[in-house]
């Protein structure tokens, strides 16, 4: 059964935004020990590269997670995929 509508697009798009939050936190925790002393790092775990290595592959493996269920989403056929610049009018038309 393939599911199409403009509900299958939200999700969608909102998976996307939730995966690409996720990557910048894990940036922004990964600059973390760059920018901070050696006493700061002893004072705050969340300041140490053993935190921001661990965190930011913790992010990595969920996006990767998610993105897989995406294409396996679209490659089951249970997903319509919109691309291109008529997407918003493909949207109008379900």
């Amino acid at each position: 059964m393939t599911v199409t509508g403009t509900a299958w697009v939200i999700m969608i798009e909102e998976r996307l935004e939730f995966i690409v939050k996720r990557l910048a936190e894990a940036v922004e925790i990964s600059n973390a020990p760059l920018v901070s002393t050696p006493e700061q790092q002893d004072q705050d775990y969340k300041n140490t590269f053993a935190y921001a290595t661990g965190y930011s592959r913790a992010a990595m493996q969920g996006c990767v997670e998610e993105l897989q269920e995406l294409l396996d989403y679209i490659r089951e056929g249970q997903v319509e995929c919109f691309f291109g610049s008529d997407y918003e009018e493909q949207i109008d038309n379900l």
